[in-house]
């Protein structure tokens, strides 16, 4: 499958743009005292206390990645929660270019390595005398709050062997957004490294799962987790099924209270490939893990937030933030029922 960057209309871009801006248009405007309870409380996405929002990722093949474009997409989506990529917090706050990952459907099915700033990206962000205007952060999060849309984590993918300059960075770039923490991939070595500047800024260093459950060396979560208090963990329901072909929800029961957010994709079991699906379509247990998660929303240490991330192959004739309302329309129906 080629881009599509390059297939999405004028038509279609002024489409979705016109539903994004009907969406917005329909939000009250909220005061940055209220705004992060507004959001949570009567959120549009938010059913039965439970948080469907989407991973900004969702949105790769849109032709722009820019804070702004990237807005509108997640109102034309419909969702009002996300997990926002680093590199459009930074193209905001820093107004440099951020490159545009490589699409999806230029790499089938495979595993999606970070693309968040690159190291040696944040290394030229950040090698200046200039200091940060951690402010620019706060004013983009007020600017997503005020169309109604809680930025409640940053993909920044830390690592071990960044400098304690970048990791000062992220963290604070991170408290000045309001977001509850950074998540990066499973690593031992960040989780030592990076866990003393999450605990400094009194944030969390979130750990996002690909494929490791189904590795002969999986040691469990508890391998990560043991270092800090402030690690925490961003399930992917859909890789660990996906993988392992076990039911996520058992995960979910034995680490509630320190799972943060949950990733939702529909795919098939290791049996038949292991391949991302149009949502109901795979043979991930989504109605389940609703369920589970409905059934406990509200209780202490159960988590709330499930973003989307559309990995499938994008049907002619749609776009990505038609596809993130899709998932959305069938999250909706398998919690109200």
């Amino acid at each position: 499958m080629t881009s599509r960057k390059n297939k999405i209309s004028r038509a279609d871009f002024l489409r979705i743009g016109a539903a994004a801006a009907g969406a917005f248009a329909a939000m009250p405007l909220l005061s940055s005292c209220d705004a992060m309870q507004r959001c949570r409380r009567d959120n549009r996405s938010c059913f039965k206390g439970v948080q469907m929002g989407a991973i900004t990722h969702s949105f790769r093949d849109m032709p722009s990645a820019s804070a702004a474009e990237t807005l509108l997409y997640i109102l034309g989506s419909g969702v009002g929660s996300v997990e926002l990529m680093g590199g459009v917090a930074e193209s905001y706050a820093v107004r440099t270019p951020v490159p545009h990952p490589k699409p999806y459907g230029q790499r089938p099915n495979g595993p999606i390595p970070p693309h968040a700033l690159r190291q040696d990206e944040m290394r030229k962000l950040r090698q200046t005398d200039t200091p940060a205007d951690y402010g620019a952060y706060t004013r983009l999060a007020e600017l997503y709050r005020r169309a109604g849309v809680d930025i409640h984590i940053i993909k920044y993918s830390p690592t071990a062997d960044m400098s304690d300059e970048q990791l000062d960075h992220i963290f604070a770039a991170c408290r000045a957004i309001g977001a509850m923490g950074v998540t990066t991939e499973l690593s031992e070595e960040t989780a030592q490294r990076v866990a003393p500047f999450a605990e400094k800024y009194g944030l969390q260093l979130i750990f996002h799962n690909h494929f490791q459950a189904a590795h002969r060396h999986w040691r469990g979560y508890d391998t990560y987790l043991k270092y800090s208090p402030n690690i925490m963990i961003n399930f992917d329901a859909g890789h660990y099924f996906g993988s392992t072909g076990n039911n996520p929800c058992d995960v979910i029961r034995e680490y509630h209270d320190r799972i943060v957010s949950i990733h939702v994709k529909d795919k098939t079991s290791p049996r038949h490939g292991n391949r991302n699906k149009p949502w109901g379509e795979g043979e991930t247990p989504l109605p389940q893990l609703f369920d589970l998660l409905a059934s406990n929303a509200g209780r202490k240490g159960w988590p709330v937030h499930c973003d989307i991330e559309l990995e499938y192959r994008i049907p002619e004739g749609s776009s990505p933030v038609e596809e993130v309302a899709r998932c959305l329309g069938y999250a909706r129906n398998c919690i109200m029922g």
